[in-house]
């Protein structure tokens, strides 16, 4: 199957004129936060990383419980050798693919040390701590895999303009949306 992102111009290099007004795109479902769907692990499958690629590690990803910024668990980051890990589709990573997070529910971040090892999060509400107040906000997306339950595509924006939502880009299974906590 394919996925429409919701790009309305595919000349630029942002995803759909850069919206950050909380629009759902294309696809796109309105899930911030997630839970276990089955048994076993949740497991994650790395599709690309597109970001700086001056620091060491690129980047970081991993999971938290909802609500709770404090409470990051680093999955895997992808480093620097070779540079071009930081431009490519399945680059190599350190670390691990998969994760139980029991019944909590949870969300996904990544942490950009190019950035002063910006944090961002898959809930909206936790992304405040960009330099420019206006570019806080959502900063992942996420797309029902097609032809297969109980997957999703997570799309991450690691700056503050010129949003293109293909910074990190995995898809997590074994997962279902969760609710916002209250």
């Amino acid at each position: 199957g394919v996925i429409d992102v919701g790009d309305n111009d595919d000349a630029t290099n942002v995803l759909h004129n850069s919206i950050k007004d909380g629009s759902l795109l294309g696809d796109e479902i309105d899930v911030e936060t997630f839970k276990k769907a089955g048994d076993g692990n949740v497991e994650i499958t790395l599709i690309g990383v597109f970001g700086p690629t001056s620091t060491n590690p690129i980047v970081k990803v991993g999971w938290y419980t909802a609500g709770d910024a404090s409470s990051i668990t680093e999955l895997f980051n992808v480093d620097n050798t070779p540079t071009s890990n930081g431009q490519s589709l399945v680059p190599p990573v350190n670390g691990v693919l998969s994760f139980n997070p029991g019944d909590a529910q949870f969300g996904f971040y990544s942490e950009w040390p190019f950035f002063n090892n910006r944090q961002l999060f898959s809930q909206d509400a936790l992304n405040t701590t960009t330099p420019d107040p206006s570019a806080s906000g959502q900063h992942v997306r996420v797309y029902e895999l097609p032809g297969e339950e109980n997957a999703y595509v997570i799309a991450t924006e690691e700056h503050t303009v010129g949003f293109d939502y293909q910074d990190v880009v995995f898809i997590a299974r074994n997962i279902e949306p969760g609710f916002e906590p209250t």
